[in-house]
């Protein structure tokens, strides 16, 4: 994002689930709190649904990549699915949660009119609605 949120986030970290289109997302000072949010997901994914994750798709930026998240991958039979660069259409589904998210985060900070480094906290309010809307693919 342009500015630091308020907890000094600069980062949004998406992770959207494909089957369901739920998001959960995360604010980081930094691109390599990645792996240990990512981690953190797939872990409370398995135990609390009882689900095998089967695999993860990302761009191939170096924060997905990483050597300690692909033997995590590998450890817990996760196949990792890294798409072609600068080509965002074939990371469709995530690109587009990314972009209704801004939007909406935006659109919210505008109408309340606050101050940008509210960014994060409209952004984790635009999951949270958008996670109990029903799915436009229904």
């Amino acid at each position: 994002m342009e500015e630091n949120s308020l907890g000094g986030s600069k980062y949004l970290l998406l992770i959207v689930d494909e089957a369901s289109g739920c998001m959960k997302g995360f604010c980081l000072r930094a691109k390599s709190e990645s792996e240990d949010c990512i981690k953190t997901y797939i872990m409370m994914v398995q135990k609390q649904f009882g689900k095998k994750v089967k695999f993860v798709r990302h761009d191939g930026a170096r924060e997905f990549a990483t050597n300690s998240l692909k033997a995590f991958y590998e450890d817990e039979g996760i196949e990792q699915q890294t798409t072609v660069p600068y080509a965002h259409q074939t990371n469709g589904t995530a690109e587009r949660a990314i972009r209704t998210i801004v939007t909406i985060g935006r659109s919210m900070l505008h109408h309340a009119k606050l101050d940008k480094c509210f960014w994060a906290e409209a952004a984790m309010t635009a999951i949270y609605v958008k996670n109990r809307l029903p799915p436009s693919r229904v």
